[in-house]
């Protein structure tokens, strides 16, 4: 408890969806004049590239060859620096590729509710969404983490390891190679930070969204995310309008209309991998697939336009009961729910990597009321925000 009030739990989300940043960072650079008066650079060249014909420095989006993303190697760890290599026996304490950043541009909708109604131009079809943005979709996860030490403090066989570590017990928290958190935990922080995710706060879920129990690599925890409910699913219309882009008026029976983004980007995706184990939620070991050699056919990253990635098509996490019954949805993210609309703790482990949190998971990460977002917003959706 003391670690975890101190700090040692870090937060980075720097995976989930891919490795970019709202404003791209400062970089640092040396001017030297030859013999003849003329300039040459000193900079970074990993994320900034120059170019000498009209003297401009531009960022460095992922690695292309002409057909794939095939990222950027995997950087070479100092022999000054131990590594922790932890249980799965390998040194991946990096990724094994690194895609960079890729830079894609979210189409957010029509600016204002009524323009839909005044223009007959199929650009404005979409769904009203710019009242459901926030400056941040990060949703606080102290109680995440809570949850997570007390499933660890619950299992007997995880306390026995903890009082034989001594003075390295905190280490228990952070199997992964690389001195990684624990993989279910991980997954929960990103899943809380979605896109009209319910955030996991008190009175959001009962008991039985809860799941804590036991693998064998050790104690595993979950929680039964919903962006929707069982009653309400404005939430999960809002995350089909923003892709593939469909606008949803009925459920029973079913009415809709695909209007889609035919302008969207086609980015390079990392994917998860669910460990192998009797819970939907893997477990402690689960993490990020990063070779760019498989993760589909070819030699590159996972592709896909952006807003075209639908949680009902391409390679998103399911299991058999989510496509049956009701709610008779997919919910496009780590959870399972039976035809009554109860969460199931058993269910067939998915073997392959696959995408999550994409294309629902923004993470703006500025200051509440400082970002370019707010500025729309009070332009143009609140007038009465000072």
């Amino acid at each position: 408890m003391f670690a975890s009030c101190r700090g040692v739990f870090g937060h980075m989300f720097q995976n989930n969806w891919i490795n970019g940043v709202l404003y791209m960072p400062s970089f640092n650079k040396q001017t030297v004049f030859n013999i003849y008066g003329q300039p040459r650079y000193k900079y970074c060249d990993d994320i900034i590239f120059y170019n000498d014909v009209n003297n401009s420095f531009f960022y460095r989006s992922s690695p292309w060859n002409g057909s794939e993303f095939i990222g950027g190697p995997k950087p070479v760890a100092s022999t000054l620096l131990p590594v922790n290599i932890g249980p799965q026996q390998s040194d991946d304490s990096a990724n094994t590729r690194q895609i960079l950043f890729p830079t894609t541009i979210l189409d957010m909708g029509k600016r204002d509710e009524f323009i839909g109604e005044i223009c007959s131009s199929s650009e404005f079809e979409g769904k009203y969404l710019g009242n459901t943005f926030m400056s941040s979709s990060y949703n606080d996860s102290s109680d995440i983490l809570q949850l997570g030490i007390i499933s660890r403090l619950v299992n007997a066989n995880w306390l026995g390891q903890l009082f034989n570590s001594g003075a390295g017990s905190i280490n228990q928290f952070f199997s992964r190679s690389g001195d990684r958190i624990d993989g279910d935990i991980a997954q929960s922080f990103s899943i809380n930070s979605e896109y009209q995710i319910n955030p996991f706060i008190a009175g959001n879920y009962a008991d039985n969204q809860i799941y804590v129990g036991e693998d064998t690599t050790g104690p595993v925890f979950g929680v039964f995310y919903n962006a929707s409910g069982v009653t309400n699913n404005s939430q999960y219309k809002n995350r089909r309008a923003l892709s593939p882009g469909i606008n949803i008026y009925n459920f029973t029976p079913l009415l809709q209309n695909q209007y889609g983004y035919p302008k969207t980007q086609e980015v390079p995706f990392y994917k998860w991998l669910i460990s192998a184990s009797n819970s939907i939620f893997g477990n402690e070991l689960n993490n990020w697939y990063t070779s760019a050699n498989g993760n589909q056919t070819g030699n590159g990253f996972y592709k896909q336009k952006y807003q075209s990635l639908d949680v009902i098509g391409d390679d998103y996490f399911k299991t058999p009961l989510m496509s049956t019954g009701f709610p008779n949805i997919y919910y496009g993210f780590i959870t399972n729910y039976d035809t009554l609309g109860n969460p199931v703790i058993s269910s067939p482990v998915v073997p392959n990597p696959v995408l999550v949190g994409s294309p629902n998971h923004f993470y703006f990460g500025l200051k509440n009321g400082k970002t370019a977002l707010n500025r729309f917003i009070k332009l143009y959706i609140d007038t009465e925000l000072e």
